[in-house]
This record gives C-alpha cells, sequence and structure tokens, in this order.
C-alpha cells in the first residue's frame, strides 16, 4: 500500500496552473481520496478545489465498499462504477474522507 501523490510538474502536466493550498480545507491537490458523500461514496484524485466543489479525475462512484475496515485495508470494493474521467463533488455533500494509498479503481466491478 502506497499513497500517491503527484509532483508540481507532473500536476502541471494535467493543466493545472497553480497548485497551492486551498483555505478552509485539508484536501490537497494530487492526492488520491475516498470520499463519503451523504448519499454515495467516491474515490479520485484531486485536481482541483473552488469554495465548494471538488474536482476529482480517474473517479469512480463505489456503490458498495462491503465491509469498510476491509476496503480500507485491501483496496477492494464489492462493487464499483468508474465514470471515465473528471467528477465534480460538492465539498457540503462530503462527510468524511481518507487518504487512498492504493490505486484507483479504474474497472467496473
Amino acid at each position: 500500500m502506497q499513497t500517491v501523490t503527484l509532483t508540481n510538474e507532473q500536476i502541471a502536466a494535467l493543466g493545472i496552473k497553480e497548485c497551492k493550498p486551498v483555505q478552509g480545507t485539508f484536501f490537497k491537490i494530487g492526492v488520491a481520496y475516498l470520499i463519503r458523500c451523504v448519499t454515495n461514496y467516491w474515490t479520485g484524485r484531486v485536481v482541483g478545489i473552488t469554495d465548494t466543489e471538488i474536482l476529482l479525475e480517474d473517479a469512480a462512484w463505489i456503490a458498495d465498499t462491503g465491509r469498510f475496515s476491509d476496503a480500507i485495508k485491501t483496496g477492494k470494493f464489492n462493487e464499483v462504477e468508474p465514470v471515465g474521467g473528471e467528477t465534480i463533488v460538492a465539498r457540503g455533500a462530503i462527510v468524511d474522507a481518507i487518504k487512498w494509498p492504493h490505486d484507483l479503481p479504474l474497472e467496473q466491478v
């Protein structure tokens, strides 16, 4: 299990012009997260943050985590629906989030 954090050069290659911390959030650009929202879960790498939204790349909707602790330990979910690109998540809908040290799920399960 390894956390993948992008360098400033890699972030710039994604077309992101500015890579500075956003006030009012602990999310970091270039870091992958498992995000629990009020109605569902998302995985993805943060590529943009505004006061009200977070933009994820390589995003997937996680319909069923299975046993939550097991999913966190193994990186495996019971049901994954990749979106094939970017997803915008409303910050007001976020319940909690953890850094995701596993490969992001890109295949439908």
